[in-house]
This record gives C-alpha cells, sequence and structure tokens, in this order.
C-alpha cells in the first residue's frame, strides 16, 4: 500500500474522535458506579477510578500546546483528516466519508497498544461486535447478529481472501493466531456487504490486513502471562531490491486455557439434586486437564514493482496448533439395551494445519485500474466432533475487477470470480457418529460483479452493486445480492448516508451432506418409571435424535434498511451514529418436528433415527441504533464511548433444538493515554445488558439437560461487566515493556454454554494477566 494512502490513513486516525460532556466527573462517576454495582471492594473500586478516568484528567490538565505531536496535529488541513481510506466496502481505496455504509477501522498502534493476545480480544474494542467465549480456545464473534459460529451470516476476510470454513460455514476464531502486532489494520463493516463479497456477508464483514512487505522494522518479543501463557514473536523486513520487498514473522503461542468450573475440579462433585431434594456426591466425569492452545504461525508476504503502474504483492500464511479436549459417545440412558454407541467420555487430541498463499496484483491504465487475486488455501483439521471426524478442504479462488473512470462524475466496477472446494471427509473411528456422504466431492462457485457509482451533484453520489453466483452445492440457479447506496455532503466536515440492500445466507456443506447423531431420547422404561401413560410413549423412545442433511436447502433472505450520521466536530473530535433495520425471511433453524416420526438412518445400517433437520422456517426481523463519540489530544491520548442497541424478534418453531441470543445494550468505554516518563495506559471497559446464552446444565449426570430434566443454569446474569487494562513503557535502544490484564472487573463466569455444543460441562472465563519485553533495533 502506498505511503500517501497510510499517511491518509494515519491523518484521520488522529483525528477521528469525539467530545464528551464533562469527561473528568462523568467518567469518574461512571467507574465507581462499575465497581460497585459487582460488589467490588473499595480499593479495588479506587484502583477501578483512577485507572479509567486519568486518560480524562490528564486531556483537560496538560499542556497541550507544548507537545509536539498536538502541533502536527493542529497543522494537519482538513482536507487530509477527512480523505482517510477504506477498502472493504468496495474492494478499492475510497474516502471513508464518502462510504455510505457503518465502518469502524482499528490501526496498528490501537492493535499493540491494547495488549492483545487474540483476535477475540481485538474484536472486544469494536462497537457493536458481540463475542461470547464457551472456553479459551473456543468463541464465537459477530456484530449485528448472534454469536453463533454456524449462522453463516459473517464474513471474514484475512488479506481480502476469505477465510471462513467452506465445510461448516463458520470462522473459528480459536484457530486464528496470527501475532497481533503484524494486524496491520482491522476494517470491520457492520452491515450487509453481500453486493460486494457475496453471500453470507449479511450482517457483517471483518477485514484484516497483516503489514506488508514495504515495513521494513524489526522485532522480537516474549510474552508470559497466568495460565501457562507463553509467546514467543520475531518479524522482521528487507528491501530486496529497488521496488522489491520482502518482510517474514513467526510466532510461537501455548496456552492452558481457562482454570475449570470449581464444581469440577476434583474427583468428586458435591451438587444439590432435585430429585432427591438433597446435596450429593457424585464422581467427577471430567478431571484431566483440557481448553489449551499450542500453535506456530508464520507469515511472509512480498512486493515487487514492475514499472510505474503494475504492483504484485504475494502473501503466505501458515497456521498450526493442536488442543485437548473432551469428546464423547453420551447417551442419556447408556444402560438401555440395544445401544449401539456406548457411553464413555475421554479427551481427544485435536489438531488443525491450515497454510493461505494469495497474490493480488494492481495495474492501472488510463482509465482503467485492474486489480486481480489469485489464492489457494488448505484447511486439514482433526475434531473431536461426536465421535471424531477428520476432514481436509482445499480452496482455489480467483477474482478479477476492473474499475473504469468513465468522467470526473461517474465509475464503474465489474468483476468476475471463480472458486473450486474440494471436500474430504474421514471418521476418526469405526463408530463415528459423524457421516458424510459422499465423503469426497468438489463443488465450484462463479460470480459476477457490478458496481456503478454516480456523483449527482457537488454534494450527492447514488451507488448500485449487485452481485449474482452460481454455488453448485444449492443448485445452479443465481444467487442475487444488491444494495442501493446514498450519500449527501451538505457541508465538509458533515455526512448523511443510507442503503437498501437484499443479502443471502447460504445453507454450509454441513447442512446439505452430514449426519450426525446427537442424544438419546428416554427409552420406554424411563417413561414408565415416571408414570407416563403407555398411549403417551412417543414412538421414538430408545431412539437417537441425529441432524440430517436438509432436502431442500434454500438461502435465507435479508432485506435491510441502514442509514447514519458522521460529522467532524474539530480537527480533534467526532461523532457518528447509524440505525438499521432488517426482515429475516426464510432462516434456517434446527428442529425436531416430532418424536413420533422416525426415519431410516445412513449412519448405522437398519437403525431408525428421529430427524432434526435444518430447514427455511423462521422469519422475523433485526434493528438497532448506535452511536461513537470520540476525542483526540495527541498521538497518544484518546477516548472513545459507544453505545449499541440490538433488537430481536424471530419467530422460533416451537419445536426448534437452537437458541440464539445476544445482547440488547452495549456501552463501551475506551481510552488510551501518554504519560510521563514514556508509559502508556490503555483501558477498555464494556457493559452488556439483555444477555442470556446459557443453556440448563444437570451437574448430578454431568450433561446437558432441560430444567424440567433436572438441569440448572449456572450463570444466568441480565447484565456483565468487564475491564482491561495495558501500561507499556518504552526504554533506550529500543526495548519496551507492557503488564496487562482482562477481566479485571469480574469474578470468573460462564460467559457461553449453548445446546448440543462440544464442551461437556460448562467452562469459566476468568482473570488473566501477563507481560512482555520486546526489542526493536
Amino acid at each position: 500500500m502506498s505511503t500517501a494512502h497510510r499517511q491518509r490513513r494515519s491523518a484521520y486516525t488522529v483525528d477521528r474522535v469525539a467530545p464528551t460532556a464533562e469527561p473528568q466527573t462523568t467518567t469518574v462517576q461512571t467507574a465507581r458506579v462499575l465497581a460497585m454495582a459487582r460488589g467490588v471492594p473499595g480499593s479495588m473500586a479506587l484502583v477501578l477510578a483512577v485507572a479509567v478516568c486519568v486518560a480524562s484528567i490528564a486531556m483537560m490538565l496538560s499542556p497541550s500546546p507544548v507537545a509536539a505531536e498536538e502541533l502536527d496535529l493542529v497543522d494537519l488541513s482538513l482536507e487530509e483528516i477527512l480523505s482517510m481510506e477504506v477498502e472493504s466496502v468496495s474492494k478499492h481505496a475510497e474516502s471513508y466519508f464518502e462510504t455510505a455504509s457503518s465502518v469502524y477501522v482499528l490501526e496498528h498502534d490501537e492493535i499493540v497498544r491494547s495488549g492483545a493476545t487474540r483476535l477475540v480480544d481485538l474484536l472486544q474494542l469494536v462497537p457493536g461486535a458481540i463475542v461470547s467465549e464457551l472456553s479459551y480456545d473456543v468463541a464465537n464473534a459477530t456484530v449485528r447478529g448472534f454469536p453463533e459460529p454456524y449462522s453463516g451470516t459473517i464474513l471474514v476476510l484475512l488479506d481480502r481472501v476469505p477465510i471462513q470454513s467452506p465445510a461448516s460455514g463458520a470462522f473459528f476464531f480459536e484457530r486464528f493466531f496470527i501475532d497481533p502486532e503484524e494486524i496491520e489494520r482491522i476494517e470491520v463493516i457492520k452491515g450487509p456487504g453481500g453486493a460486494t463479497y457475496g453471500a453470507n456477508a449479511v450482517t457483517g464483514v471483518i477485514s484484516i490486513f497483516t503489514r506488508s512487505a514495504s515495513t521494513q522494522d524489526s522485532k522480537a518479543r516474549v510474552e508470559t502471562g497466568t495460565d501457562g501463557l507463553f509467546s514467543m514473536n520475531i518479524a522482521g523486513g528487507k528491501e530486496l531490491a529497488e521496488g522489491q520487498a520482502i518482510r517474514g514473522w513467526l510466532r510461537r503461542f501455548s496456552h492452558d486455557g481457562y482454570a475449570r468450573n470449581p464444581l469440577f475440579d476434583g474427583t468428586i462433585v458435591r451438587v444439590y439434586s432435585k430429585e432427591l431434594d438433597q446435596e450429593v456426591e457424585v464422581e467427577n466425569r471430567f478431571t484431566l486437564p483440557d481448553n489449551d492452545v499450542e500453535t506456530t504461525t508464520m507469515g511472509l508476504s512480498h512486493s515487487v514493482t514492475l514499472g510505474d503502474d503494475v504492483n504484485v504483492e504475494s502473501r503466505f500464511h501458515f497456521m498450526e496448533g493442536t488442543g485437548d479436549r473432551y469428546s464423547t459417545f453420551t447417551t442419556v440412558y447408556p444402560e438401555f439395551p440395544g445401544t449401539p454407541i456406548p457411553d464413555s467420555t475421554f479427551i481427544q487430541r485435536e489438531r488443525q494445519l491450515r497454510w493461505h498463499l494469495s497474490s493480488r496484483l494492481s495495474h492501472r491504465a488510463g482509465a482503467h485500474q485492474l486489480d486481480a487475486i489469485g489464492s489457494f488455501r488448505r484447511e486439514k483439521m482433526r475434531l473431536s466432533i461426536l465421535g471424531g471426524v477428520e476432514h481436509d478442504t482445499r480452496t482455489a479462488d480467483l477474482e478479477i475487477q476492473d474499475r473504469v473512470r468513465w468522467s470526473r462524475n461517474h465509475e464503474l466496477d465489474l468483476g468476475v470470480g471463480a472458486r473450486l472446494i474440494s471436500f474430504s471427509f474421514d471418521p476418526l473411528y469405526e463408530r463415528s457418529w459423524t457421516k458424510v456422504e459422499p465423503g469426497t466431492r468438489r463443488e465450484t462457485l462463479f460470480s459476477t460483479h457490478a458496481q456503478d457509482r454516480w456523483q449527482v451533484t457537488e454534494k450527492t453520489s447514488i451507488t448500485a452493486s449487485a452481485k449474482a453466483e452460481f454455488w453448485s452445492l444449492i443448485g445452479n440457479s443465481a444467487q442475487i445480492s444488491a444494495v442501493l447506496r446514498g450519500n449527501y455532503r451538505p457541508t465538509d466536515r458533515t455526512q448523511f448516508w443510507t442503503a437498501l440492500s437484499r443479502n443471502l445466507a447460504n445453507p454450509s456443506y454441513r447442512e446439505v451432506a452430514v449426519e450426525m447423531w446427537v442424544a438419546q431420547v428416554p427409552p420406554y422404561w424411563a417413561y414408565v418409571a415416571g408414570g407416563v401413560p403407555e398411549e403417551m410413549i412417543p414412538t421414538g423412545a430408545g431412539h437417537y435424535l441425529a441432524y440430517l442433511p436438509s432436502e431442500e436447502p434454500d438461502p435465507a433472505k435479508y432485506l435491510t434498511s441502514e442509514g447514519g450520521f458522521r460529522a467532524v466536530l474539530s480537527p480533534r473530535a467526532t461523532v457518528e451514529t447509524s440505525v438499521f433495520y432488517s426482515r429475516v425471511q426464510d432462516l434456517s433453524i434446527a428442529f425436531n418436528p416430532d418424536l413420533n416420526v422416525l426415519v431410516d438412518s445412513e449412519l448405522v445400517d437398519g437403525t431408525k433415527v428421529i430427524p432434526i433437520v435444518s430447514a427455511n422456517n423462521t422469519d422475523g426481523s433485526m434493528a438497532g441504533a448506535e452511536t461513537i463519540l470520540r476525542y483526540r489530544g495527541t498521538d497518544r491520548d484518546m477516548i472513545e464511548v459507544s453505545h449499541s442497541l440490538m433488537v430481536t424478534d424471530l419467530a422460533l418453531p416451537d419445536n426448534a433444538i437452537e437458541q440464539v441470543t445476544a445482547p440488547k445494550h452495549q456501552v463501551r468505554l475506551r481510552t488510551y493515554l501518554g504519560l510521563p516518563f514514556r508509559v502508556d495506559l490503555t483501558a477498555s471497559a464494556l457493559w452488556t445488558s439483555g444477555e442470556r446464552n446459557v443453556a440448563a446444565y444437570d451437574y448430578v449426570n454431568q450433561e446437558l439437560a432441560p430444567e424440567e430434566w433436572g438441569g440448572v443454569v449456572l450463570e444466568d446474569r441480565n447484565t456483565r461487566w468487564k475491564l482491561d487494562l495495558a501500561v507499556q513503557r518504552s526504554f533506550g535502544s529500543g526495548y519496551l515493556a507492557r503488564i496487562w490484564g482482562r477481566n479485571l472487573l469480574t469474578d470468573p463466569y460462564v460467559d457461553s454454554f449453548p445446546d448440543f455444543d462440544l464442551l461437556l460441562y460448562p467452562q469459566t472465563v476468568e482473570r488473566t494477566y501477563g507481560v512482555s519485553i520486546s526489542y526493536q533495533p
């Protein structure tokens, strides 16, 4: 990326901020309220109040006119401030203030200051992002949607290439361990992106850009922390010749995982039994450590300039990781005779291997700007999914886009794309609960894309985009996503925008070709023992529920209207607000039609199962609003306050298996501050409400169970608090030390524990601490 592009983006980052009324008083009161509401001791409340409000106090009292950084900031022209560019909305750089979409950018300096060790730590900083942790190595995240990995509504890009699993439609955040300090920036589109990226970019797009080969700095870092965290990272770049450069990095990361739920910390579990109305002691089935992570990741980038108008940039990413996780052949009533799969619980070493190779050619010729991206990526995973499965997916992509400037006020983008995907699935064990027919197959996706932009008047522009895709997995008919955007700038400092779009969420390979057994329905004798009349005992008693392929997989449809307002209040302050409404049609939710319905299983010959089917059976709506205020004093001082609201109304079937929840309110306070003696402080506070995403669990039998079967909801909070802090200090000769802490405001808690997940007991999110030392010559 050109130096000019980076400078414009940096200029905007310095100034895309907003003031807050009475920052000293408001922030102190907010910190105290947060602390007292969680029952934090007085000493902790005082520390919290000081940590969160010190940024505001210092910015109010600091003698800003003498700061060199601030003088440079004031000297920046308004044109430089407003010319910050983003790329993810239309796949080419465009002015942020001409983008009719809600976009949020995390820059490299902000990423480094945060002390984040995982991608989900960074997404916690993004207004409107929803992060749900099941354990340290399993986390889900989304924007404007539900933190459910298989919803297929959010797209994740790595250096412009989609990295979703083609097999499941999910992005597994726990298997993405690129060094955060090697991320140049993250652009988050909060809203539909299907007209640019196609199906499954419905509620948002997370676009991750790693550092380019033109970045020549070198760095080495060692980091350690609680729960066995250890990381070693090295990175460096070199100019090979004029117009040619290379950069590489390597990271080794390990973590023992969060501490287990105290109920399972030992060989005996002592819990209250609803059935017996007394406390009982039962043997703990989960005694071995799990939830750990060991990864090796590396990256290599190369850029070369061929003449004045041709540039080729190539990237290679390699990720290898392992972790211990419980697997199961669980039956609700294992003593029932004839059960084809015995009950057992064991630890399985999961392993994933991924590598991505991509190359981008950019060529300017007269009025044409041609971009071509080719990529090949492989994802090989060994998973403990209901008995164990190993799948190997290879994906080859080619996309070509031509942007033509017809006149000063008219631009046209045309693009074509082709994708070839090869799936291979193999059970790990003879009695695996996962079956794919056929085990190996190839699918293709072809696409065309067009975008037309008119500058109607000096202050008004209109953009129309559409993308048609032909996905062989669900048929050969065209799947069309489209959007119409409008942008109005009454002044150079203000912007109003609006958009109306149609987007699709395609079913995944998992929904189309996989049979998975889940759990056994109570057998005949269990109903009799419970006093159920014989005529009311379902035909399926003693059989297994099983996810079956959908016979007619159709994409879900999202019709979305959105709008927003941006304003630069001063060279240091901005305000941004947006609203949206989405009408959802034909959403696919897994449901069990009737316990009296039995079908032949393809997994075990001669066996009947109760079908769980993913079908287009749910309609509803989602709506929300968001406001972001940001104020920036100098390059080292910033404070940002945001509020995000999301309301959902989905008509789920009465017999729905899956539950979808999301917090209604999220309030974030994010700040960083330059202190004397070359010390930098970063703080991030988060408050959420209306979040209920924890299933009932039977601690006596140690399995998922509804409350009417004796299940207990361990965590059922309407609100949740979170505070992260990081402090760093630079020393002479290129050394920098950093101390960070996460979840400082809360005791260990269960963040998420959805039905039919792979984890077999509730795991807790806890406070973690770490320290790192880096050297940059």
